[in-house]
């Protein structure tokens, strides 16, 4: 049997809100079920994958800090920017505690709340540690051809036993 949504109580286990918690947030419309089923004279929420997605993602900017009429804004704002609600789910969505960025590429990203743009540097260390160990084998490989035998030390080299 394939399932294509979770009901509540689904939720709470997969994202740890409190059942009022989600009833708050289905009820201001903040994050609302993707479906309703009548079941009797009762009715029974039905959530897609995408708004449990979204239930995680905004529980994260919570625990970053940012208050909920914060991240209402911002959600507020890109649906009715974005073309699809499913959109939300493939943004790279920043914080520094105070605002919401989205990233829109490696150096820039969008102050969803003001509309702005923000420069983003970012360094990839990593990236950094392999180019410079790169150009240190380069740099034996010329010591050694000139006849200057001198080894250097780098941790991931040493590590594979170069």
């Amino acid at each position: 049997m394939v399932v294509h949504g979770f009901t509540a109580s689904e939720v709470l286990k997969l994202t740890g809100l409190t059942y009022r918690q989600l009833d708050y947030w289905a009820s201001t419309d903040f994050i609302p079920p993707s479906n309703i089923e009548k079941v009797g004279l009762k009715t029974r929420r039905i959530y897609s994958f995408t708004d449990v997605l979204a239930i995680r993602a905004a529980m994260r900017l919570l625990d970053a800090g940012i208050p909920l009429q914060r991240i209402r804004k911002a959600v507020n704002r890109l649906q009715s920017e974005l073309p699809r609600k499913e959109a939300l789910h493939s943004l790279v969505w920043l914080t520094d505690g105070e605002n919401i960025f989205i990233l829109e590429s490696r150096d820039l990203a969008l102050d969803v709340i003001r509309g702005q743009y923000v420069f983003a540097f970012a360094v990839d260390v990593g990236q950094l540690a392999d180019k410079l160990e790169d150009d240190v084998r380069i740099l034996e490989k010329r010591q050694r051809s000139r006849g200057t035998q001198r080894r250097y030390q780098c941790p991931e080299m040493a590590a594979t036993g170069m």
